[in-house]
């Protein structure tokens, strides 16, 4: 399972997309998720999916960066692709209300230090500000011991900029993606 997991994070982290797996829980809703403890852990958002009033129903019921959610019915409606000689479905909500926005949180502590510290250093700063003065003011915050320091701000400088975060210009200063 660690090899699957790990295979998925480098596709995530090398792209940028969204991988869903489809999975089975247990016999009743309270039941966990089946299978190896380490796959709910790798998570980061888990939406259970149900039957409310005889509609199918979705659940966010773990996020790493969030709430979980009350249950939102929708249904199923088949399109025809008369130019692809096919069909397709489409989710359509039922419920009047549509589901809160989550926004997006860097990964781990060290990236969110490393993120504010950018924004901070932004707002306040009359010059531009560089990658390299991003990690030497982060350095001051991040939870590691003094000789990794640096390293940690670098790892998580670069995550945030490979995930999208944080934009460099061709002269080597940061802005943030809103």
């Amino acid at each position: 399972m660690g090899r699957v997991l790990n295979g998925v994070r480098r596709i995530i982290d090398e792209t940028g997309c969204t991988v869903i797996f489809v999975h089975h829980c247990g016999w009743n809703e309270k039941d966990r998720m089946r299978g190896h403890s380490s796959f709910s852990a790798a998570m980061d958002t888990r939406i259970g999916v149900t039957r409310d009033s005889g509609h199918p129903a979705w659940k966010v019921r773990g996020q790493r960066e969030g709430a979980d959610t009350e249950f939102h019915r929708y249904e199923l409606r088949v399109i025809d692709l008369p130019d692809l000689e096919c069909s397709s479905c489409v989710v359509m909500p039922i419920d009047n209300s549509p589901a809160r926005k989550i926004t997006r949180q860097p990964r781990t502590d060290n990236q969110k230090i490393c993120l504010n510290v950018a924004k901070d250093l932004i707002a306040k700063c009359g010059t531009p500000v560089t990658v390299d003065n991003l990690i030497d003011e982060s350095t001051k915050f991040v939870n590691a011991d003094a000789r990794h320091r640096r390293q940690r701000c670098s790892e998580a400088v670069e995550a945030l900029i490979k995930s999208g975060f944080i934009d460099v210009d061709d002269s080597g200063f940061i802005s943030i993606r809103t």
